[in-house]
């Protein structure tokens, strides 16, 4: 990791925090804290709160840091992780596993509103960031697997449905693109719905 931060020209830092120590390493060369993660060190490295953090490592981990991220004003929007075998976290927001599910539509019209592009939906289109980026739309994106959150957006209206659990964490009016489609919301009727893309 010191070698990939001297190639880059000082873009990336590096930072080391041991929990165990000999007498061979020196502070400040070797490593820089010894202990655990603390929030005086996080606020010492972190440029400020607007920072996005990406997390990945075992359950306890993970969720110790990220709590201590929170207590320190950094929004769970900033907070990206990624699973570490079998690692879980518990955020303090929506995800969309918490959706109820709903059946999906057999076709739908997509509202696009900021591109001003309408286009009809059928599930041989895939999801709606499949959908959206077949008509020349280029929305953000990330791991298309639903953990980590680049790809929502808002939902202005109808409803979706999620082919697979997702774990990224959402507002209440908010949507992952990468692995939702349009779903049914009355039991006869036009499927509609309206993305802020």
């Amino acid at each position: 990791m010191n070698e990939l931060s001297t190639q880059a020209g000082g873009a990336i830092q590096c930072y080391w925090i041991l929990s165990q120590i000999d007498n061979k390493l020196e502070q400040g060369t070797d490593y820089h804290l010894h202990g655990h993660i603390t929030g005086e060190f996080v606020q010492s490295v972190i440029p400020n709160e607007t920072a996005d953090l990406y997390l990945c490592g075992p359950s306890g981990f993970m969720q110790n840091v990220y709590d201590l991220l929170l207590d320190l004003g950094i929004k769970d929007e900033r907070i990206f992780t990624e699973a570490f075998g079998h690692a879980t976290l518990q955020r303090n927001r929506k995800s969309s596993s918490d959706i109820a599910p709903r059946p999906f539509a057999q076709e739908a019209l997509v509202r696009f509103s900021r591109s001003q592009v309408d286009q009809l939906w059928t599930p041989a289109q895939g999801t709606l960031l499949e959908l959206a980026e077949t008509h020349g739309l280029n929305p953000q994106y990330g791991c298309r697997s639903g953990q980590c959150g680049a790809c929502k957006v808002k939902l202005l209206s109808g409803q979706v449905s999620y082919l697979y659990e997702t774990t990224a964490a959402l507002e209440a009016d908010e949507i992952l693109t990468c692995c939702s489609v349009p779903a049914v919301e009355k039991e006869s009727g036009r499927v509609e719905i309206e993305l802020d893309l």
